[in-house]
């Protein structure tokens, strides 16, 4: 076996080597520490930001739900209204239609009854243009 002489200047050189790079290492390790510690402190941060925020949204869709729900209970209210007052209007046009229908069957009757010699309609009009022409002329 190889034995190694080390002169003891060079062992406490070696010594005090490991105990600086120990002490850096401890150095190290707790700058280490200190990083994560912040890190672990801004996610604390953001978690209860991100807390906050989900829980307003949270109540803010539980509130357009409730508005969305009144909403389509009063659309459903407006169509039923509207429903019932299409039908209104649509039966007070076919009555009015049937009432124009039966004044102008009413009209031709009379029209014809005014007009109307033995049951046969009689146009005045050529006659009367007749008539005029006679009295332009005397003039």
């Amino acid at each position: 076996r190889a034995r190694f002489y080390v002169s003891k200047k060079t062992r406490e050189k070696l010594i005090s080597s490991i105990d600086n790079n120990a002490d850096f290492t401890t150095i190290e390790h707790s700058a280490k520490l200190r990083n994560l510690q912040e890190n672990l402190k801004k996610e604390r941060n953001t978690v209860r930001t991100f807390t906050g925020d989900n829980s307003e949204l949270a109540y803010r869709v539980k509130f357009l739900e409730g508005k969305l729900e009144t909403m389509q209970g009063e659309n459903y209210d407006i169509k039923q209204r509207l429903a019932a007052e299409k039908y209104t209007k649509d039966k007070m046009i076919s009555e009015m239609e049937l009432d124009i229908k039966q004044a102008n069957m009413k009209r031709s009757e009379h029209k014809i009854s005014e007009c109307c010699i033995n049951g046969c309609p009689v146009n005045l009009t050529e006659e009367i243009q007749i008539y005029d022409n006679i009295l332009n002329a005397m003039e």
